[in-house]
């Protein structure tokens, strides 16, 4: 016990035991080259006091350490609620993130096929304006044949009127010649009851 740390109390060295919790044997002092008995007073009421008042201490420091505990306990929960809290944040931005970029995907997909609808109509209206164009010259060409044709048809239809109004004029001429003969008859005839 030698080697121990020695405190003095009233007078007397004492181990550390002995300072902190009351003495527990003969040693300190005489251990030290003192002739005295044990750390100082075995029995003495300092020691009595000192020992009550350490425990009140003690008791005191251990209400202060349950409560220093209880903060703790309190700030680690307030930390874990923290985390999370920052953990479902930050959990629901990467859900928002990911949602936007599905639907960047999904707009980016549907340009894409819009585009793709946008030339196959550019296309096909291509097509449409060529068809246009080859029905406007069928329709063209039509229209030139059917005019040859009215012109054709007007030709043809004068070239029978001429025959008709020549068989006419025929009809005419044998009418007369008929109709001749018969007034001369008529008028010889009515010669003698004009001579009369």
């Amino acid at each position: 016990m030698t080697d121990a740390p020695m405190y003095l109390q009233d007078g007397h060295l004492m181990c550390t035991w002995c300072y902190w919790y009351g003495p527990h044997g003969d040693h300190g002092d005489r251990a030290a080259g003192n002739d005295e008995d044990s750390c100082g007073e075995s029995e003495g009421q300092p020691f009595a006091d000192n020992r009550r008042m350490l425990r009140a201490q003690n008791l005191e420091l251990q209400k202060q350490n349950i409560e220093l505990q209880k903060q703790l306990w309190s700030a680690q929960r307030v930390v874990e609620a923290g985390h999370a809290k920052m953990k479902a944040e930050r959990a629901m931005q990467q859900s928002f993130v990911k949602s936007l970029f599905d639907r960047m995907e999904a707009l980016e997909e549907a340009l894409r096929k819009a585009h793709k609808q946008n030339r196959c109509a550019q296309w096909a209206l291509r097509g449409s304006f060529d068809r246009i164009s080859d029905v406007t010259e069928e329709l063209e060409d039509a229209q030139a044949v059917l005019e040859a044709v009215m012109q054709e048809k007007d030709q043809v239809a004068r070239a029978v009127s001429l025959p008709d109004a020549a068989s006419w004029r025929l009809k005419d001429s044998a009418k007369k010649v008929v109709e001749a003969p018969m007034q001369t008859q008529v008028l010889c005839l009515s010669m003698p009851r004009l001579l009369m």
